[in-house]
This record gives C-alpha cells, sequence and structure tokens, in this order.
C-alpha cells in the first residue's frame, strides 16, 4: 500500500498507487486521512533523515480472541463490502527497518484497527513488533533480518555520522513509545 504522497513527483507513479493492488477498504474517513496519515507524514520524516529505509504495509485480518485457545474458533469476523462482498480487513500494518548512520539496523511496527478515530491520533498505542506481525499474517518480511532487530519497537534518533545526532520528527523526539497492545 504505497501512499499517493509518496509518488508526487510524477503522474503516472501517483496514478498506479490507486490500482486496486494498491489499496484496501477502510472504515472512516479519520483512518486514512487522520491517524494513518499522520503515521505515513512520520515514516517520511524518519525515511529522509535515514536515507536507507524499507517500509512494508498491508492489510490484516486479526481477531484477539484467536490468542486464547478456550475463545479461538479459526474465524475472524469482518465486514465486507458491495454485491461481490470485498472483505474490509480488521487490522492495516506498517513495517519499517532502517540503517542508522553506523550502518546498523532498527526496526518498528505499528497495527492499526481499521476503525474510526478521535483526535489525538497516538500511534505510540499502536506499536507492535515485526514478529508478531508475521506469526499472525504468516507472512515472513525480512527474512536475512536478524532476530534482534525484529522484535524492536523503536527507532532511534538517526545519525548523520557515528554519535552524532540529526533532528527530524523522530519516535524519540515526537513522544511516541511503547504503551499498549501488540507484541
Amino acid at each position: 500500500m504505497a501512499p499517493a504522497a509518496d509518488a508526487k513527483k510524477n503522474q503516472q507513479l501517483m496514478d498506479d498507487t490507486h490500482f486496486l493492488s494498491n489499496i484496501v477498504p477502510q472504515i472512516g474517513l479519520t483512518f486514512n486521512r487522520g491517524i494513518w496519515a499522520q503515521l505515513e507524514n512520520t515514516v517520511r520524516d524518519w525515511t529522509r533523515a535515514r536515507g536507507e529505509t524499507w517500509i512494508v504495509t498491508g492489510p490484516m485480518f486479526y481477531d484477539p480472541l484467536e490468542e486464547n485457545e478456550n475463545t479461538a474458533d479459526g474465524v475472524v469476523p469482518h465486514a465486507t463490502i458491495g454485491p461481490d462482498k470485498v472483505a474490509v480487513p480488521t487490522h492495516c500494518y506498517k513495517i519499517i527497518v532502517a540503517k542508522d548512520g553506523c550502518g546498523e539496523f532498527e526496526s518498528i511496527a505499528f497495527v492499526l484497527p481499521n476503525q474510526k478515530y478521535g483526535k489525538p491520533f497516538r500511534l505510540e498505542l499502536y506499536i507492535a513488533t515485526i514478529d508478531w506481525i508475521e506469526e499472525r499474517t504468516g507472512l515472513n518480511f525480512f527474512p536475512t533480518l536478524e532476530r534482534t532487530h525484529r522484535s524492536k519497537r523503536s527507532l532511534k534518533a538517526p545519525k548523520r555520522q557515528c554519535g552524532r545526532r540529526i533532528k527530524g520528527q523522530l519516535l524519540e523526539s515526537s513522544g511516541l513509545r511503547r504503551k499498549q497492545a501488540f507484541g
């Protein structure tokens, strides 16, 4: 799910972001135009500050009841839309893996319920680990990434050179800290 805002320099690329293979049904304007837009803007800032960054985004069908063997039934309830009953994902995820100024990998991931949101948008409530997302989706996003990097929940302030911090809207400076929920 590549954001259209990342393709503003080229009309063809922007048009390509609107193919059905790059979109998912979303619930409420405050998801796409609110909390998800804030996350995409934050990730854009992180990418500018770091340079070498990999981002994986996608839909997810998840039910917390499936975590408990006493309540799991193998079914994830979800909405559908249209006459062909297109499935609406229950959640969307975004995984960010970047190299810091010393060439060390760092990562953070988010899983947001596909729902309406009120302000303020609190991204810190939706921080997850890559491992958590992989376990629930059955996908292996970064098979060569070391296990220690797959279970992290934060990005450090990036460094232009080893030991020297640079400015930017970053996890630590924007107050994002894991507070609940995933992973």
